[in-house]
């Protein structure tokens, strides 16, 4: 019964079958079937299918108010039982934005799934404002985001500074510079993190207040598509340092300093106040505040 809960709390926080059945490693026709029975066994219809996001009844809602307050009752008495046992196993749900996720986590993800493989651990990737809305409806435990905003439920735990670069392709003549000053860009083709974006605010907000117009070129939502347009010549951007070592590594793009202040990013772990954290969050947390 408590794994039928859990595929309906999913349902409930990700407004969606396929994802529900990602995240419980069923396929969407199983979740369906499982929702269907737990109706039936209720005589209540829960959900309301249709086009697009599927929404709870208010049956849906009260119960799904019931069974979160069931799962988080089960979770903490199994890291109680864990903790005597000393223990660390249970699930642990984590969202990160991607350029996170995919070049500053993976080391710290296979340290602590070495150290507790009875852990099981489900990684999202979203925008900020996704990781904050999925803390405070509990379908995540931790968040690792870039500039993090002050959040009266939410907590936040330094992580660390990621620095940002301006990238060319190896033949551009910024690549022969040792540190750029921002005037440089002046009339320069730029790819550009879209405006709505923590990272792509901070270099709009940068670029205004020197002074500087650059002739945007494009604007993505993620740094792996700003960094094929680069590679390809359209412009040069200003990306985190931690997401272009490959590519710098094999002579694909070069990445130069900034010259000026204000080139750090500022990542944080976030999770929700008034909710202590699970036994594998503690420990997760453990792992990122450790040099790897």
């Amino acid at each position: 019964m408590l794994e039928t809960l859990k595929i309906f709390v999913d349902l409930i926080q990700t407004e969606s079958f396929s994802r529900a059945a990602t995240r419980n490693y069923l396929t969407q026709s199983a979740v369906s079937q499982r929702i269907r029975q737990l109706e039936a066994d209720l005589g209540q219809q829960l959900v309301v299918r249709g086009r697009g996001r599927m929404k709870p009844t208010e049956a849906g809602k009260i119960f799904y108010d019931a069974s979160r307050e069931i799962l988080d009752r089960f979770a903490q008495a199994r890291d109680e039982l864990n903790r005597i046992r000393h223990v660390v196993s249970g699930s642990l749900r984590l969202a990160t934005v991607p350029s996170v996720g995919l070049h500053i986590l993976p080391p710290f993800l296979k340290a602590f799934l070495k150290e507790f493989p009875s852990v099981d651990l489900q990684l999202e990737y979203r925008r900020n404002n996704e990781v904050y809305e999925g803390l405070l409806d509990l379908s995540f435990d931790l968040g690792i985001v870039a500039y993090p905003s002050r959040h009266a439920q939410i907590t936040q735990i330094p992580f660390r500074e990621d620095r940002l670069v301006l990238i060319s392709p190896p033949e551009h003549p910024f690549a022969k510079g040792v540190a750029v000053p921002l005037k440089k860009l002046d009339g320069h083709p730029l790819i550009a993190f879209d405006s709505i974006t923590p990272t792509g605010r901070v270099i709009d907000r940068a670029l205004r207040s020197a002074g500087v117009t650059v002739r945007v070129v494009h604007r993505f939502d993620n740094v792996e598509t700003i960094k094929r347009a680069v590679e390809i010549g359209s412009g040069v951007a200003i990306v985190p340092n931690s997401t272009i070592r490959e590519e710098v590594r094999n002579r694909h793009l070069e990445a130069v300093t900034l010259s000026g202040s204000g080139w750090s990013r500022p990542l944080a772990i976030l999770h929700k106040k008034g909710r202590k954290p699970s036994a594998p969050a503690l420990k997760f947390i453990d792992t990122l505040q450790k040099e790897l």
